[in-house]
């Protein structure tokens, strides 16, 4: 893998990194919302969440 193919990995991560925080906002959010009422599903990652983590460790460690 050249430099700039590294460098462009670097970037898809970073963009990655603030979607997975987006999305684990969204979560919390969404969390505290039904802790009332479905206090069960409030355990754990989102399905989504847990992908993009997924997806994200795979492309680090391509960079590696």
């Amino acid at each position: 893998m050249n430099e700039e193919e590294k460098e462009r990995l670097l970037v898809g991560l970073d963009l990655l990194d603030q979607i997975i925080e987006k999305e684990q906002k969204s979560d919390d959010l969404n969390k505290t919302q039904k802790l009332n009422h479905r206090a069960s599903e409030c355990v754990g990652e989102s399905w989504t969440v847990f992908h993009l983590k997924v997806v994200r460790e795979l492309i680090a460690d391509s960079v590696k």
